[in-house]
């Protein structure tokens, strides 16, 4: 169980949760967005979602059953940075791109420590030096991640 997606992201947002250090605004639903719910139900739930990764500095960024994280692609999208628990995940051209410059890594066997790391990052950074890091984000995101110029830069692979 240890390296399901699953029980790794439950034990992240138990860290995270029990730290004095940062605080949390996780929403903890039965099932994920392609659950059993009616169309309406996903659509809010949808919108919970992006309003809630829109209304925090960080996202935590976990893989699920693959070794991936959609949600790592959909903060930065919003300027966010994300917090990712690297389990040896590939980035999306990760031989040209510092992707510390925009999100904070924590390895899979510090993930009882992830808070100290975001509260780490967060204390170097006034208010301007959070805005412009969430500009950042997304201006990475959009030079590089974004689908179409995604792309457009794979012949670097």
């Amino acid at each position: 169980p240890y390296r399901d997606g699953i029980f790794l992201r439950s034990a992240a947002m138990a860290a995270l949760g029990r730290s004095t250090r940062v605080e949390t605004r996780f929403t903890v639903r039965p099932a994920c967005f392609h659950g059993e719910a009616d169309a309406a139900t996903r659509a809010t739930q949808r919108r919970e979602y992006l309003r809630n990764i829109a209304e925090t500095d960080y996202t935590l960024c976990l893989r699920g059953y693959g070794n991936y994280s959609f949600r790592f692609f959909e903060a930065m999208s919003l300027g966010r940075p994300p917090l990712l628990i690297d389990t040896d995940c590939v980035l999306p051209l990760d031989f040209l791109l510092d992707y510390r410059r925009v999100a904070v890594i924590v390895p899979q066997h510090h993930l009882r420590r992830a808070a100290d790391h975001v509260a780490q990052h967060h204390a170097a950074l006034d208010a301007l030096a959070q805005l412009d890091l969430q500009r950042r984000v997304r201006a990475f995101w959009a030079e590089w991640l974004a689908p179409e110029r995604f792309f457009r830069n794979v012949a670097l692979h």
